[in-house]
């Protein structure tokens, strides 16, 4: 393990600088009609007749947007920026209602006109993005409408949101709020002045009257309309309690408040998730018994940010850099480069058999997150300019 949890393993941000982000950006950008694909083959061969979803493009988006704000790829930007005005042409209110439409084909006509709850959340993460890219008001000015649309047509009795619209489905969830969430928060770093982190403390409300459940341990994932759990107490997943304890971590340091406590009780059932080989499983018990114990790739991710926190130092749990490990062994060392496998069965079996462009978003979000942190423990660590003076 470690000592610095802080520090980006060299290795996985050096793949991810030189092998993903220019894989994406070529084979898997259709640089043509300035979209994303949505997967690849297992040889790592473009599926270009998939529908194209906007929270790809959305994804996508953000993870060209901080690698050109971090210097990690030559030319992310011009890429972002172009994904961004196509997404807008294609998805927003393309037709002539209000939102983001859910899907379209390579040439950017709709196949999907639900308005997906989740979709919503990662188009305003990619106007975050972009806003910050560009530092112009226009796509804040799209988040605001995008806020407007849920806040009147999507918005629930029961609190929160409903899951698509103009059709509600059952179960609700609370994986598209965190979402939100998520959204929110970089919205503020784009423009404190807007009021997204009043929404995003609402969502915080949610988390401890809706979704935490176990006497505050664990997150419920499926609800019925009033928010009643669907089989509560049985399971949660360890990869949204560590998504959850970043974002926590995030509104804290916004001005939020004090999110300890709920950190590190997500933080300690999470970390009964893993397995002696490292990897999380899908599912695991209120009592410390795996539900679903196949293993994904996102979950490493969101792990090697939470992981990075000075609380987890206090318990017993891998560091960053043993999640990357572990994440490299099972799903990047027998990819096509710059790509991976995505889920895989207790016994090793894969379960599915294309590569989704979407999980390139985690991957970033933990280099990323990483780096802000070592950044952040190097600014406090480094002397002041009084201090510099008198050297």
């Amino acid at each position: 393990m470690t000592n610095d949890r802080t520090n980006p393993p060299a290795a996985g941000l050096e793949w991810l600088r030189f092998s993903a982000l220019p894989f994406w950006a070529t084979v898997g950008y259709d640089a043509q009609n300035a979209s994303f694909l949505e997967r690849m083959d297992r040889r790592g061969a473009p599926l270009a007749a998939q529908p194209r979803r906007a929270m790809t493009q959305a994804r996508q988006i953000f993870v060209y947007a901080r690698a050109e704000a971090r210097g990690w790829y030559n030319g992310a930007g011009a890429i972002a920026r172009a994904a961004f005005a196509a997404m807008v042409e294609r998805y927003f209110e393309a037709d002539s209602r209000p939102g983001w439409a859910f899907s379209c084909d390579a040439a950017g006509q709709v196949t999907d006109a639900k308005r997906d709850f989740y979709a919503q959340a990662f188009c305003l993460l990619a106007c975050a993005q972009h806003a910050m890219l560009t530092d112009e008001a226009v796509a804040l000015d799209l988040a605001d409408r995008t806020l407007a649309f849920m806040d009147t047509e999507m918005m629930s009795t029961h609190d929160g949101y409903a899951e698509c619209w103009p059709d509600a489905v059952l179960p609700r969830r609370q994986n598209p709020h965190m979402h939100l969430m998520e959204s929110l928060l970089a919205l503020h770093d784009a423009d404190p002045q807007r009021g997204y982190l009043a929404r995003a403390a609402a969502l915080v409300d949610m988390l401890d009257a809706r979704f935490l459940q176990a006497e505050g341990r664990c997150l419920g994932e499926f609800f019925e309309q009033d928010w009643t759990p669907r089989n509560p107490h049985t399971a949660f997943e360890p990869g949204h309690h560590f998504e959850w304890i970043w974002l926590l971590h995030r509104f804290e340091e916004a001005g939020g408040g004090d999110m300890a406590a709920r950190r590190l009780a997500l933080l300690e059932a999470a970390v009964t998730g893993f397995r002696s080989d490292g990897l999380l499983v899908d599912e695991m018990s209120t009592v410390g018994v795996a539900v679903t114990p196949a293993t994904r790739l996102w979950p490493l991710t969101e792990a090697m940010k939470a992981l990075a926190l000075p609380q987890a130092a206090a318990i017993n749990a891998p560091s960053p850099a043993d999640c990357w490990a572990a994440l490299h062994r099972r799903f990047l060392s027998d990819a096509p480069d710059g790509c991976w496998q995505d889920h895989f069965s207790v016994d090793g079996l894969e379960l599915v058999d294309f590569i989704p462009a979407s999980s390139l978003y985690h991957l970033c979000c933990a280099f990323d997150s990483l780096a802000e942190l070592s950044h952040q423990r190097q600014a406090s660590s480094a002397p002041t300019g009084d201090a510099l003076k008198l050297e």
